[in-house]
């Protein structure tokens, strides 16, 4: 079924806006966008559409899926505002059960999340199903957006590989035992958020590229901590541990 804006923002409004009523809307093909009247996103509203509308795109090619309802995205004028109001930490939030996501806008050069991340957790629990693993989960976000973090060397995304090339160099990457303990993700907003979204991403774009997205879909489904090691060599026919390897010999070059 198909929700008009107005539909979807009923829904929302009682769940994640209850006294926030300050907004604008700007409804586009896909998405409707919520932003701030008199800010920095008023103003480039236009960048934001461009930004949103090519990072869905970006979503469901890579992904290989049709999406046909709208996504609800809130634009807060700045870092400051998106965690006082929105009441999650961090650049940027998905709701997926919800199809909505939250970032925030202060100018070209300073924003978050207004790109393909957020989307592809909206997008992939409709079209692929229910996480199992979060290091699945944002790795796939972080593998179709080709990067977490900007440096100055590199100022449109650090490449992923290479991001994490940088951490094995240092010898930091985490074991496969790690990267699918949910648990530790708990605290990954505190402290070691930069290695394991790299790491994360680096892995399922690796796998991706090895043997195609179809595959991925499937063990994406069927990854849990318990179930991931034996999930794998049924889908691909190698060890998890193997492949591993595989990874690291790839980051060493």
């Amino acid at each position: 079924m198909l929700l008009s804006c107005k539909e979807v923002g009923r829904i929302l409004g009682p769940e994640i806006i209850t006294t926030d009523q300050n907004w604008e809307m700007r409804e586009t093909e896909h998405l409707c966008i919520h932003f701030r009247p008199n800010s920095a996103a008023a103003r480039d509203i236009e960048f934001i559409v461009s930004r949103l509308e090519e990072g869905f795109h970006q979503v469901v090619n890579y992904l290989q899926v049709q999406y046909r309802n709208k996504i609800t995205f809130f634009v807060y004028s700045s870092l400051q505002d998106k965690e006082q109001n929105c009441g999650f930490s961090g650049s940027g939030m998905a709701w997926p059960s919800l199809e909505s996501a939250a970032g925030f806008y202060e100018s070209p050069q300073k924003y978050g999340a207004i790109g393909p991340h957020e989307l592809v957790h909206i997008i992939v629990y409709w079209t692929v199903g229910m996480q199992t693993s979060v290091a699945l989960d944002e790795g796939i976000a972080v593998a179709v957006t080709g990067y977490y973090m900007k440096s100055n060397e590199y100022p449109d995304g650090i490449p992923v590989h290479i991001a994490a090339s940088q951490l094995n160099s240092m010898q930091t990457l985490k074991p496969v035992s790690s990267m699918f303990d949910n648990q530790a993700w708990e605290t990954v907003h505190d402290q070691n958020h930069v290695l394991y979204y790299n790491q994360s991403g680096s892995f399922v774009a690796y796998l991706v590229e090895c043997y195609g997205v179809q595959s991925f879909k499937q063990f994406y489904t069927r990854a849990s901590a318990n179930e991931y090691k034996n999930s794998f060599s049924q889908i691909y026919g190698i060890s998890i541990d193997d492949f591993y390897q595989q990874w690291i010999l790839l980051l060493s070059r």
